[in-house]
């Protein structure tokens, strides 16, 4: 059981920062502000373990449990020699239970919901469309080149993509033994998300009621908790958000400790290596960490804390980093990636055309798709262009999360606001469809969005209930995130752009939890929180792909606690399924051991990892269609006895093996043959 270790690590740091870090005082600090810290060392050191053992091609099973055990070793020594074990055995020995009524009811709310989605997390292998195309095959490469180092593969997310989560996944998934814990990355980003907006809440000024309402509000959101059983990365992401807003708002509260300044360095550098969404996030947190303080008489240690905290975020992001620039030549990416990606950079290369800066395109090149940009004359349009963009864009993310079970309903909200977006140039034709009320890329959160309105308009309206009246800033802070979204991340307005939404709900479960549980809110706001736990019952129930029930109108499959585990995995690509099957036996009767792919991104790349795992045997998979940077990455001594391609047509021969089959829109060719170079 060697998947234990993490865990021992994480309960050893734990012990040791928080007895450690609460011995000075007789009050107590809030446990939930020590589990943020531990859970972004732990974070740090998952990082460093993976990147130094791969610089060495030791990224294997063995050495990462050796370094697992020398950390915690490290740790239950750091605790024994500090007395911070001794104090957490007398704390509990003298805990008491001491939920009752409402609270109990809550809690066992709580534990009900991340208990039912444990099992299904556990349960269900990765189905989700993108974890099958990249999240998954980049940690099934990792693990078979034992290293995190870049590879040949047709499908460039599988590089570009920032790694953190995929990272965690291959510790887990090395340690146990299998994929297994797969999902359990984005299961436990939940349970620590939903404690830390409960501890933020009672940073803002949130009353005990308030605090249980935070994570009641955190835990039903419905994409949360379709993503909760998933192997993807919006819930690491909004934890990593969470962890920063969590040390920026205790910031306001009190000075900051030097281990506290080097985690908020460490959960900016985390939530980067995560997911580029984060930025979206960590930008107005920061401004109001640092701006407010810049116009203090502590400028220089206000520069001096900054640049720390952007060194410890840059030496995270280092090794992913330094692997893009030497394979396309920036951090990022190529260019045309962020091109494509951040909306932003097309009205800036505008405005340096207008301005005549260095490094601009013409008029004429600035456009999208090869068209000409609107405005090009002159800097106002890029202005009114960013302007129309920031008010069309929040109207699409707000339309996103209209989403009903009701087809009626659901028709009348897209015809209205597809005919308003029109109007302003905008295209409102990939609005949620009914169909995605319960799919974990396309789910909406209706009620959360109408609750977070009606705080913040009790918010202009009272403003006593906040801790103090800097705090007032937290709620626009959220506000402006939600803003920023569609400004800067171009497909966050698609029709699955809605999940990138999912850490804004998990930072406005606080402002929610202060507005609504003051004193003229009390009750309501226990019943609120009750409520909202009774509500998630449809979407913990009736995952589309990983349904605990299933039910034929709304789930793809039956419930996961019977479907076999080849149904649950092919649950987004049904028609995949029996083409993939039969590919793997074929191939695996054959006894060949070296499989070249030669796949697009329609079809799926790790359901063949996991099928030949399934089938006890160890095949070496190589991507051999790649792009022309990646092409140097080749590993000329490999030589594959089968090919599986989907890309072929009807040619007869590829690379020296003759075509063997057909299975659906798959061909494989076989034999001993193979060359190098291209042959018709």
């Amino acid at each position: 059981m060697l998947l234990i270790l993490p865990a021992l690590v994480f309960t050893a740091s734990f012990i040791l920062i928080h007895y450690r870090r609460n011995a000075p005082r007789l009050e107590r600090e809030d446990w939930r502000g020590s589990l943020i810290l531990t859970s972004v060392l732990w974070g740090a050191c998952l990082t460093i373990i993976s990147e130094g053992l791969s610089v060495f091609g030791a990224l294997s099973r063995s050495w990462l449990a050796i370094a697992w055990l020398a950390l915690l070793a490290a740790m239950i020594s750091a605790a024994w020699w500090a007395g911070s074990l001794r104090r957490a055995l007398a704390a509990a020995r003298s805990w008491r239970f001491t939920l009752k009524g409402v609270e109990l009811a809550l809690a066992v709310g709580l534990a009900g919901i991340a208990l039912a989605l444990l099992v299904i997390a556990w349960i269900s292998p990765p189905n989700t469309i993108d974890a099958l195309l990249y999240h998954l095959p980049r940690v099934a490469h990792w693990q078979q080149n034992q290293g995190l180092r870049h590879y040949p593969t047709g499908y460039q997310h599988q590089l570009l993509m920032p790694i953190w989560a995929e990272t965690a996944i291959l510790n887990l998934s090395l340690l146990w033994g299998n994929d297994r814990p797969a999902n359990l990355v984005q299961w436990f980003s939940m349970v620590g998300s939903i404690i830390g907006v409960s501890g933020l809440a009672g940073l803002l000024g949130a009353n005990r009621k308030g605090q249980w309402l935070a994570a009641a509000y955190a835990v039903s959101i419905p994409m949360g908790i379709l993503q909760a059983t998933s192997s993807q990365n919006d819930f690491v992401t909004a934890f990593w958000v969470v962890c920063l807003a969590y040390s920026v708002v205790l910031a306001k509260v009190r000075p900051l400790s030097l281990l506290e300044q080097a985690c908020l360095g460490l959960a900016l550098g985390l939530g980067m290596l995560t997911k580029g969404t984060f930025y979206v996030y960590a930008m107005p947190l920061l401004i109001w960490h640092y701006l407010p303080r810049l116009f203090r008489r502590v400028r220089r240690r206000v520069v001096a804390e900054g640049f720390a905290v952007g060194l410890l975020a840059l030496a995270i992001n280092a090794g992913f980093w330094g692997r893009n620039l030497a394979t396309y030549g920036g951090p990022l990416g190529p260019s045309e990636w962020l091109d494509e990606n951040v909306w932003l950079r097309v009205p800036l290369r505008q405005l340096k055309a207008d301005l005549n800066l260095p490094g601009a395109r013409s008029g004429e090149e600035a456009g999208e798709d090869g068209a000409p940009d609107r405005n090009t004359n002159s800097s106002p349009g890029v202005f009114a262009m960013v302007s129309l963009r920031l008010v069309a864009g929040v109207a699409k993310d707000v339309t996103q999360n209209l989403t009903t079970p009701s087809t009626e309903i659901q028709e009348f909200i897209r015809d209205g606001v597809g005919s308003i977006l029109s109007r302003v140039g905008e295209d409102g034709s990939n609005l949620a469809a009914v169909e995605f009320w319960n799919f974990e890329d396309s789910a909406g959160s209706p009620l959360h969005l109408l609750i977070f309105v009606v705080a913040f308009l009790l918010l202009l309206t009272r403003v006593r209930a906040w801790r103090t009246r800097e705090m007032i800033g937290y709620p626009w802070v959220v506000l402006a995130a939600y803003a920023f979204l569609p400004l800067l991340v171009r497909q966050s307005t698609e029709l699955y752009g809605v999940r990138y939404q999912l850490p804004f709900f998990a930072l406005a479960a606080p402002v929610v939890a202060v507005e609504l549980s003051g004193s003229r809110g009390r009750m309501a706001g226990q019943w609120l929180s009750v409520a909202l736990i009774l509500a998630s019952a449809p979407w913990v129930l009736f995952n589309r792909t990983r349904p605990l029930l299933g039910l034929q109108s709304a789930t793809q499959i039956g419930s996961v606690m019977s479907a076999s585990q080849e149904r649950i995995l092919f649950a987004n690509s049904k028609a995949q399924r029996a083409p993939y099957q039969q590919i793997v036996a074929q191939i695996d009767a054959q006894s060949c051991d070296q499989v070249g792919l030669r796949l697009d991104s329609s079809h799926v790349e790790y359901p063949f990892w996991w099928l030949f795992e399934a089938l006890g045997g160890r095949v070496r998979i190589e991507t051999l269609y790649t792009f022309p940077q990646l092409e140097s990455l080749n590993d000329a001594s490999f030589r594959p006895c089968a090919i599986i391609c989907s890309i072929c047509g009807d040619r007869r021969r590829l690379h020296g093996l003759e075509r063997s089959d057909t299975f659906g829109d798959l061909a494989l060719y076989a034999g001993t043959g193979f060359v190098r170079d291209e042959d018709g």
